[in-house]
């Protein structure tokens, strides 16, 4: 979504899907898009405080956050199931069944989602068992492995990982387990802001620079067709 290339400290030389759609937008809205780098638990004060402008980086749209900022959403994720490229066997969600999904003990959130898609899709004597890791970095050991069928990251990262980074080494198992939408946070005050980026955001859409964009990164199946404000809500 956003990363510097190896060895490169230079903000302004950033690459990835968010940066070059923030470049796009802020060319439509005929000013130039300048990155800040901060902790991820900043965004949202520093939104607050005035800050920054807008925070482009890959956050999911949550009904919790909205209470202080808009999102102006601009895809979808999702937790994605993934395994070995050699493992023709696996497709769909059913194939797991009886099998395992090797997870981070800190991923809450993606243990939960594979619990109920084995409740909604396996038999009740064939569960998908999870196997804890310690980390991402573990997990893709294990998987490597042989000691896990499959292991489970964000849709969009996982895309990356098959399609650009390793493309010989990794494929995707299934659809996303859910739907999440992913949004450019404004703050809430500023509805002229978000209106205005959202009509910028639209009008990629409509000329096809949007899909170029997507196109590029991977992440032609993540893409929405139009813009939403907070979920559609």
């Amino acid at each position: 979504m956003a990363f510097l290339p190896e060895g490169d400290e230079d903000p302004e030389n950033r690459q990835g899907f968010d940066i070059d759609l923030a470049r796009a937008i802020a060319e439509r809205l005929g000013v130039e898009a300048v990155f800040e780098q901060q902790p991820y638990e900043q965004y949202l004060p520093s939104l607050a405080t005035g800050r920054l402008d807008l925070v482009e980086s890959a956050m999911q749209d949550l009904e919790s956050r909205r209470e202080t900022v808009d999102f102006v959403d601009y895809f979808r994720t999702g937790p994605q199931l993934f395994t070995m490229i050699d493992r023709t066997d696996l497709t769909t969600v059913e194939d797991l069944c009886g099998g395992s999904v090797v997870i981070d003990v800190g991923d809450v959130g993606y243990q939960d989602a594979v619990n109920a898609v084995s409740a909604e899709r396996c038999a009740a004597d064939e569960p998908i068992e999870i196997i804890p890791a310690s980390s991402t970095a573990d997990a893709l050991i294990q998987l490597e492995q042989g000691r896990a069928d499959a292991t489970i990251r964000g849709a969009e990262s996982v895309r990356y990982m098959a399609g650009e980074l390793e493309p010989d080494t990794y494929a995707l198992v299934d659809e996303p387990l859910s739907e999440i939408p992913v949004g450019i946070a404004v703050a809430k005050d500023n509805t002229e802001l978000r209106d205005a980026v959202a009509a910028a955001l639209q009008s990629l859409i409509d000329d096809g620079t949007y899909a170029e964009i997507g196109e590029t990164w991977g992440l032609s199946d993540l893409l929405v067709d139009a813009v939403t404000i907070n979920g559609g809500e």
